[in-house]
């Protein structure tokens, strides 16, 4: 599922709150940027996530990227993952990550200065080192099959910034920011309330349903059926004794009606 972005490059001084829960509860916050990153895009936490990115200039609508780019995140999380393989997206070579390029660059103030147009290099264009090609592949594109997945054990809110890597493109440097909120992950914690509410309820109806058997008085006519259900009136001994029984309830109801 695809989830569009405008591209914006003006932020002005409002501050918002990054939530971050994780499976043991605990809750940390910062503070962000809002008019910079923009309301959080709403992810449920099963649903894979690329983000389109729109070119504007001014208020005039360019139109779609269609070149690579990748994303990083400003807090510099690391748990959400790549969804595709190197090898799944037919790389010649072993393709560049974040992993080499912070290893391989030294002199970077900021986490973004580390990869870019100026150092960008395709894993499609010349045969080269393929030993670890089951690492995920970290380049997007509008038109390829790499998609962001989620945490399954806690959600949160991750400020992204996204880098357009192409240097044919355009002579510019083209980022944009963008927040995600995820959602719909049920820790330890509520789902053992949920199914202790359950036990309970269920627990109760059986003590509710027992007290009423036991409060409601056993009539003759139930008496009567239970007798026709219980035995097999088709033996004859059975049948004798039923038939005695039977007429003898049958007169203990008229003398209760006199």
């Amino acid at each position: 599922m695809e989830r569009r972005k405008r591209a914006t490059f003006q932020a002005k001084p409002y501050i918002g709150i990054q939530k971050e829960e994780t499976s043991s509860q605990i809750k940390k916050e910062y503070t962000y940027n809002i008019e910079k990153y923009g309301c959080p895009i709403r992810v449920h936490y099963k649903s894979p996530f690329k983000p389109t990115i729109e070119v504007y200039l001014g208020l005039k609508y360019l139109g779609v990227v269609h070149a690579n780019y990748i994303i990083w995140e400003e807090h510099r999380r690391t748990d959400f993952f790549y969804n595709t393989t190197m090898e799944q997206v037919g790389c010649l070579r072993e393709a560049q990550t974040w992993e080499s390029m912070l290893s391989h660059s030294v002199n970077y103030k900021h986490i973004g200065d580390a990869w870019g147009p100026e150092n960008y290099r395709s894993c499609y264009e010349t045969p080269g080192l393929i030993r670890n090609m089951h690492r995920s592949y970290e380049i997007l594109n509008s038109s390829n099959s790499v998609f962001i997945t989620w945490p399954t054990d806690h959600t949160g809110i991750y400020l992204f910034t996204v880098k357009v890597l192409d240097s044919n493109y355009s002579f510019c440097k083209l980022t944009a920011h963008f927040a995600v909120d995820t959602y719909g992950v049920v820790n330890r914690g509520q789902k053992a309330s949920a199914k202790g509410k359950e036990a309970g309820n269920g627990s109760g109806r059986k003590k509710d349903d027992s007290k009423q058997l036991q409060q409601s008085p056993l009539t003759l006519e139930a008496m009567s059926k239970l007798l026709d259900d219980k035995y097999d009136l088709k033996n004859s001994t059975l049948e004798v004794l039923l038939k005695e029984i039977k007429s003898r309830l049958g007169a203990l109801k008229r003398e209760s009606e006199k």
